[in-house]
């Protein structure tokens, strides 16, 4: 029951998220104008998010080390 409840939130957070990234790229289109500036730059953050997640799983990881 707890596994179903936690697995719940993290769908309900990741829609979310996605959602709001969403409307952010919308409201930009909708003030500039510019869907080629805008398709550039979310190509930009698509190609950093690997190392975003790199170095993220790795500060996780030391901060779990040093708790031990």
């Amino acid at each position: 029951m707890r596994m179903k409840h936690k697995l719940k939130w993290q769908i309900v957070l990741e829609i979310s998220l996605i959602l709001l990234s969403i409307g952010i790229y919308l409201l930009q289109y909708f003030i500039f104008h510019d869907a080629k500036n805008t398709l550039f730059y979310l190509f930009q953050d698509v190609a950093f998010l690997p190392l975003q997640v790199l170095l993220a799983t790795l500060v996780i990881n030391n901060l779990l080390i040093e708790k031990r």
